[in-house]
């Protein structure tokens, strides 16, 4: 078996691409990386630690195993977000991922996610939100509501 030299290249590439990337994509990776790292710890202390001591014995264990599944889950989506490169479909997953995030730290970076020089760096630069609403509503006929209809009360038919 032949060692592939790009294996270890390739997340280095994404990190060196950091030095030119608009402030906002560092901080999200610091902010994805920090997150992955409280919650690994989350699962350590929840899984290794209190179960073997019987810190939740008051608790459904149904209850610890689904947060700790979250917990991997929503840990591994932030590091999978770590290294990958910039690409148009990684701009809606990291969006993605901010709106469910911590709200102080979340609204914060998605003001800064949305402007158009973070958009350019992930390959979004011809888009625009009110060019595509204008272009996806050009099709659609105006429509007006049909006149009130006149009463017929009293009168026979």
């Amino acid at each position: 078996m032949r060692f592939r030299f790009s294996a270890v290249i390739s997340p280095l590439r994404v990190v060196w691409r950091l030095f030119d990337a608009p402030t906002v994509v560092l901080w999200f990776r610091l902010y994805s990386l920090a997150l992955t790292w409280i919650l690994l710890a989350h699962v350590y202390f929840t899984r290794g630690v209190g179960l073997l001591h019987g810190a939740y014995a008051g608790f459904d264990l149904a209850m610890v195993v689904c947060l700790v599944a979250l917990a991997l889950v929503y840990g591994g989506a932030h590091a999978v977000a770590f290294f990958l490169p910039p690409r148009p479909w990684v701009w809606y997953y990291d969006l993605v991922l901010l709106g469910v995030g911590v709200p102080p730290i979340s609204i914060a970076l998605i003001a800064a996610w949305t402007r158009p020089e973070t958009r350019q760096f992930f390959g979004l630069a011809g888009v625009d939100a009110d060019e595509d609403a204008d272009e996806l509503c050009a099709d659609f006929v105006e429509w007006s509501p049909p006149p009130p209809l006149a009463p017929t009360i009293g009168k026979a038919s």
